[in-house]
Protein backbone atom coordinates (compact mmCIF):
# COMPACT_ATOMS: atom_id res chain seq x y z
CA UNK A 1 0.00 0.00 0.00
CA UNK A 2 1.07 3.53 -0.80
CA UNK A 3 0.52 6.71 0.88
CA UNK A 4 0.12 9.74 -0.25
CA UNK A 5 2.64 12.61 0.58
CA UNK A 6 0.76 14.68 2.61
CA UNK A 7 1.88 18.92 2.72
CA UNK A 8 1.65 19.87 6.32
CA UNK A 9 0.47 22.81 7.30
CA UNK A 10 2.44 25.07 8.66
CA UNK A 11 1.07 26.58 11.59
CA UNK A 12 1.33 30.16 9.77
CA UNK A 13 1.53 30.47 6.10
CA UNK A 14 2.74 34.12 6.64
CA UNK A 15 5.79 32.94 8.57
CA UNK A 16 7.76 30.01 6.39
CA UNK A 17 10.21 29.49 8.78
CA UNK A 18 8.50 29.28 12.24
CA UNK A 19 7.67 25.57 11.46
CA UNK A 20 11.41 24.95 11.99
CA UNK A 21 12.15 27.09 15.20
CA UNK A 22 9.09 25.67 16.89
CA UNK A 23 10.20 21.79 15.92
CA UNK A 24 14.12 23.03 17.66
CA UNK A 25 11.77 24.05 20.92
CA UNK A 26 13.40 27.76 20.78
CA UNK A 27 12.35 31.15 21.01
CA UNK A 28 14.55 31.93 18.34
CA UNK A 29 16.97 29.28 16.04
CA UNK A 30 20.52 28.41 16.32
CA UNK A 31 23.33 31.15 15.06
CA UNK A 32 24.23 28.76 11.92
CA UNK A 33 20.70 29.14 11.12
CA UNK A 34 20.60 32.62 11.98
CA UNK A 35 23.74 33.85 9.92
CA UNK A 36 22.70 32.10 6.88
CA UNK A 37 19.13 33.83 7.11
CA UNK A 38 20.82 37.59 7.58
CA UNK A 39 23.42 36.50 4.58
CA UNK A 40 20.47 35.40 2.16
CA UNK A 41 18.82 38.84 3.11
CA UNK A 42 21.53 41.11 2.82
CA UNK A 43 22.52 39.37 -0.82
CA UNK A 44 18.92 40.37 -1.57
CA UNK A 45 19.60 43.96 -0.22
CA UNK A 46 21.27 46.23 2.67
CA UNK A 47 19.39 46.84 5.72
CA UNK A 48 20.40 47.79 9.11
CA UNK A 49 20.03 45.82 11.67
CA UNK A 50 16.48 46.08 13.12
CA UNK A 51 15.17 46.22 9.41
CA UNK A 52 16.84 42.64 9.41
CA UNK A 53 15.44 41.49 12.93
CA UNK A 54 11.66 43.24 11.34
CA UNK A 55 12.32 40.61 8.74
CA UNK A 56 13.22 38.20 10.20
CA UNK A 57 10.50 38.01 12.63
CA UNK A 58 7.63 38.53 9.55
CA UNK A 59 9.00 35.09 8.39
CA UNK A 60 8.78 33.58 11.96
CA UNK A 61 12.37 33.16 12.51
CA UNK A 62 11.95 35.16 15.85
CA UNK A 63 9.06 34.14 18.50
CA UNK A 64 7.11 36.88 19.54
CA UNK A 65 9.07 38.89 22.62
CA UNK A 66 12.38 38.44 21.39
CA UNK A 67 14.44 41.66 21.49
CA UNK A 68 15.57 43.08 18.93
CA UNK A 69 18.78 43.28 20.20
CA UNK A 70 18.95 39.39 19.19
CA UNK A 71 20.29 39.81 15.61
CA UNK A 72 23.43 42.58 16.81
CA UNK A 73 25.50 39.08 18.01
CA UNK A 74 24.92 37.35 14.50
CA UNK A 75 26.28 40.50 12.40
CA UNK A 76 28.85 41.32 14.94
CA UNK A 77 30.40 38.02 14.35
CA UNK A 78 29.62 37.86 10.28
CA UNK A 79 31.76 41.44 10.35
CA UNK A 80 34.86 40.05 11.93
CA UNK A 81 34.49 36.82 9.50
CA UNK A 82 34.07 39.87 6.75
CA UNK A 83 31.01 38.29 5.37
CA UNK A 84 29.16 42.07 5.85
CA UNK A 85 30.30 44.89 6.05
CA UNK A 86 28.69 47.99 7.34
CA UNK A 87 28.39 51.84 6.71
CA UNK A 88 27.03 54.73 8.78
CA UNK A 89 23.64 56.13 6.56
CA UNK A 90 22.80 59.56 7.77
CA UNK A 91 18.93 59.01 6.74
CA UNK A 92 16.64 62.43 6.66
CA UNK A 93 14.44 61.37 9.83
CA UNK A 94 16.01 59.65 13.06
CA UNK A 95 19.73 59.47 13.63
CA UNK A 96 22.25 57.87 11.48
CA UNK A 97 22.06 54.06 11.03
CA UNK A 98 24.49 51.39 10.61
CA UNK A 99 23.43 49.44 7.34
CA UNK A 100 25.08 46.14 6.62
CA UNK A 101 26.20 45.00 2.94
CA UNK A 102 27.28 41.14 2.00
CA UNK A 103 30.50 40.70 0.75
CA UNK A 104 32.00 38.42 -1.79
CA UNK A 105 33.21 35.73 1.30
CA UNK A 106 29.82 36.13 2.57
CA UNK A 107 27.96 35.72 -0.76
CA UNK A 108 30.39 32.56 -0.90
CA UNK A 109 29.67 31.45 2.51
CA UNK A 110 26.09 31.32 1.82
CA UNK A 111 26.25 29.63 -1.44
CA UNK A 112 28.48 26.55 0.33
CA UNK A 113 25.81 26.80 2.96
CA UNK A 114 22.98 26.30 0.63
CA UNK A 115 25.08 24.14 -2.25
CA UNK A 116 26.70 22.22 0.34
CA UNK A 117 24.30 21.49 3.32
CA UNK A 118 20.61 22.81 2.23
CA UNK A 119 20.50 21.12 -1.13
CA UNK A 120 22.16 18.02 -0.08
CA UNK A 121 19.64 18.40 3.17
CA UNK A 122 16.46 18.57 1.22
CA UNK A 123 17.37 15.89 -1.27
CA UNK A 124 17.76 13.44 1.88
CA UNK A 125 14.72 14.22 3.10
CA UNK A 126 12.81 13.77 0.04
CA UNK A 127 14.78 10.43 -0.02
CA UNK A 128 13.21 9.37 3.67
CA UNK A 129 9.70 10.69 2.42
CA UNK A 130 9.84 8.64 -0.29
CA UNK A 131 10.85 5.07 1.90
CA UNK A 132 8.19 6.57 4.54
CA UNK A 133 5.54 6.70 1.38
CA UNK A 134 6.48 3.61 0.47
CA UNK A 135 5.50 1.57 3.61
Amino acid sequence: MTRKRQVVEKTSPEKPLQHMRTMLGRRQPPVFVTSSIVLLLLAEKPAHGYALFKEMCDMGVYDDGVDPSAVYPTLKALEEEDFVTAEIVDESSGPPRKVFHITKPGRRALSEFVEGNLRIMASDIEYFQDRYDAL
